[in-house]
C-alpha cells in the first residue's frame, strides 16, 4: 500500500521512528518460511510500530497488538487492520476504529454498494526515552474496497477527514491496502490534486520525501517479501 505523511515533523525524532506494513490475508495465512522471514526481519531491524492488514499472531515478543475485526469487536475470525508497536520505545495515547461507511460508527456497516466491510484503525502514540520529551505521532491503518471506484472515494473521504481533524502540527503516518493507483481518481484527492465531496485531501507522497530510500526496484504494491530485503 501507499504511505503518507501529513505534515512535516517538528523536529528530527521520527527520523528515527521505523514504521512496517504487511497484507496478511486473514482467509490465507502465509506459510511458516513467511512468517518466520517477517519475524526474523522486523526484529533485526527494530520496528516501532507495524501495520498489518489482518490478525497476524507471529508476533508477539516485544509487541503489543490492538485492533478489532472489520466485523466487530466480537469477531475474532475476519480481517483485521492491526497495529503492533513495540511497547518499549512508544506509549499508546489513543486509539479507535471506524468503519468506511456512511454510519462509520457501526460495526460492520457497509456502503456505496461494496460485499464486505472495511475499517480504519489509527492510533496516537508518544515516543519514549527521548529529549526533549513528547514526540508524538498519528497512525492510520486502512483496507478499501477492491471492487468499487465509488467505494474507495468515499472512504478516503473518510480517512482524510479524520486526519484532517487532528492538530496540525501532529505528523500522520497514512498507510494500507489502498486497492489502487496513486494517479487514480483516489489517489488524486488524497495528494489534494482533485476534489471529493467539494474536499480536498493534503497528503504528502512519504517515498520521495524520505531522507533514506533503500530498495528501490521493489516500489509497488507488491513485491514478495521474504523477508530478506
Amino acid at each position: 500500500g501507499l504511505s503518507s505523511s501529513q505534515c512535516p515533523p517538528p523536529h528530527s525524532h521520527s527520523d528515527n521512528t521505523l514504521t512496517f506494513t504487511f497484507h496478511c490475508q486473514a482467509h490465507c495465512p502465509p506459510p511458516p518460511l513467511s512468517v518466520s522471514a517477517t519475524t526474523t526481519s522486523i526484529r533485526d531491524r527494530q520496528a516501532h510500530c507495524l501495520a498489518f492488514r489482518s490478525n497476524f499472531l507471529g508476533i508477539k515478543e516485544g509487541y503489543t497488538q490492538f485492533g478489532i475485526s472489520r466485523k466487530g469487536a466480537e469477531d475474532i475470525s475476519d480481517q483485521y487492520c492491526a497495529i503492533f508497536f513495540d511497547k518499549e520505545k512508544v506509549e499508546l495515547i489513543e486509539d479507535g476504529t471506524f468503519w468506511l461507511s456512511e454510519s462509520s460508527s457501526v460495526a460492520g456497516s457497509t456502503s456505496w454498494g461494496v460485499v464486505a466491510p472495511c475499517i480504519a484503525t489509527w492510533a496516537t502514540f508518544q515516543m519514549k526515552g527521548i529529549e526533549p520529551p513528547g514526540f508524538s505521532f498519528h497512525i492510520v491503518n486502512t483496507n478499501m474496497d477492491e471492487h468499487s471506484h465509488r467505494a474507495r472515494r468515499r472512504s478516503a473521504l473518510l480517512t482524510w477527514q479524520h486526519i484532517a481533524s487532528l492538530p496540525p502540527t501532529l505528523p500522520v503516518v497514512y498507510c494500507g491496502e489502498f486497492n489502487t493507483q496513486k494517479e487514480s481518481t483516489t489517489g488524486h484527492f488524497l495528494f489534494g490534486r482533485s476534489r471529493e465531496h467539494g474536499i480536498i485531501g493534503g497528503m504528502r507522497d512519504a517515498w520521495p520525501n524520505a531522507r533514506t530510500r533503500k530498495n528501490m526496484s521493489l516500489i509497488c504494491t507488491y513485491h514478495g517479501f521474504k523477508g530478506d530485503k
